[in-house]
């Protein structure tokens, strides 16, 4: 009889990839969840049965009673989280000592070291990772929460990070995060663009490793990656990783980003210790992170069978596309400032741009529906934009978060 797997997040792409990369194999029956009765990984065909929780955004005692009812429901022999929205809840509720030895996630306690940056740069600065210090100056620095996200009130709130030019917008900042955060982190701002690496390790040895680039963003000035394509690892930032990982002890999968200049000059910014938007880049690369949570957590594999396994190279040059994401980034290049010419190349370079070998994040021709409802989905908020924005007098503005 196949073993079940509970996993939540379904309305998120990275939890599409997983699922379509465990389901291939038909090892296991997979359940879904997710705060959206049209969450698109329920129409997967991967997917057998899929259901509703409460959003922990609105209320994380509503979504962890909701999870229990599920879990009660159709007893799962494993429970994967997908991202902190429930991750993050679970750890903090009582509900998680019922569910900690069916979940595929990482070790509590060095999840909660992690997510706080603050501890989390005092602890990679101990063993000479080239970390972010106090700002030097007051007129250009960042001010973040140490914290992503939060439980204030009952609800699950996200903090972004703010970069602050004067002194004076220091204060009005520093009192808006500390009515969530008492302690918000001070840094000196660092210019440069993000680099990452993405890894699979068991008890702090890495096993598997991946790396890419972004190729475009949404919004255009800074956000997630409508194109992106796999790279080589750079050894300076592979070898910060490792010495992070071995120093957490950490078993999952995870990524640690970096900033800087160049790769030789990044710093360390923070550990994101859950799946990532990109995921599908990296198993069409020949990098299978959903499955390699299965052999970690559930067939209980050796340090010494992963690395047999999954200790062969990737392929570089591999694209993986957002198709609506890219649709989104045109909407963002017509609507700027930039000439004609500009917006003619920028546009050109989305709609005719060929490459050898490109993947999808939400297409698939063997499992269509799923994009299909996104596509829905997309033409809904989109058309609800246009009326709220045509219900505004005078010019409108649209101000993207990165």
């Amino acid at each position: 009889m196949k073993k079940t797997i509970l996993i939540l997040d379904a309305d998120l792409r990275s939890t599409l990839s997983i699922i379509r990369a465990i389901g291939i194999s038909n090892r296991f029956t997979i359940y879904t969840a997710g705060p959206s009765k049209l969450d698109f990984c329920k129409y997967s065909r991967y997917t057998e049965r899929s259901f509703y929780y409460h959003c922990p955004k609105k209320s994380t005692l509503l979504f962890i009673e909701s999870l229990k009812h599920i879990v009660n429901k159709i007893r799962p022999d494993y429970i994967f989280p997908c991202s902190d929205v429930t991750l993050y809840p679970i750890y903090c509720s009582k509900y998680y000592e019922e569910i900690k030895d069916r979940l595929m996630a990482p070790n509590k306690e060095v999840y909660m070291l992690t997510f706080d940056k603050k501890r989390m740069n005092d602890f990679v600065e101990s063993f000479d990772v080239k970390t972010i210090g106090a700002p030097k100056r007051q007129e250009k620095l960042v001010i973040k929460p140490r914290q992503s996200r939060y439980i204030v009130n009952n609800q699950l709130i996200t903090g972004f990070r703010r970069i602050i030019n004067s002194p004076a917008d220091r204060e009005i900042i520093l009192k808006e995060m500390k009515q969530f955060d008492e302690d918000p982190l001070q840094q000196e701002y660092i210019e440069g663009r993000g680099y990452g690496i993405f890894a699979a390790a068991k008890d702090g040895v890495v096993f598997s490793i991946f790396a890419h680039e972004r190729i475009r963003e949404v919004p255009p000035s800074g956000g997630v990656s409508s194109m992106r394509k796999s790279i080589p690892a750079h050894p300076l930032l592979l070898n910060s990783a490792k010495k992070i990982i071995n120093q957490l002890k950490w078993t999952g999968v995870l990524m640690i980003e970096f900033k800087g200049i160049s790769e030789e000059d990044a710093f360390f910014m923070e550990v994101n210790g859950r799946p990532w938007g990109s995921m599908d880049l990296a198993v069409a690369s020949g990098v299978n992170f959903p499955k390699m949570m299965c052999d970690i957590f559930i067939d209980q594999l050796s340090i010494e069978q992963l690395s047999e396994q999954y200790g062969s190279s990737y392929q570089i040059d591999v694209y993986s596309r957002w198709i609506l994401g890219d649709f989104s980034y045109i909407f963002h290049i017509l609507r700027s400032n930039i000439s004609f010419n500009e917006k003619a190349k920028c546009v050109t370079s989305v709609l005719w741009q060929k490459h050898s070998h490109v993947t999808y994040d939400t297409f698939q021709v063997k499992d269509p529906l799923p994009f299909l409802v996104e596509c829905a989905q997309m033409l809904f908020k989109f058309k609800l934009k246009l009326k709220l924005m045509k219900g505004k007098p005078g010019k409108n503005t649209v101000t993207d978060k990165a």
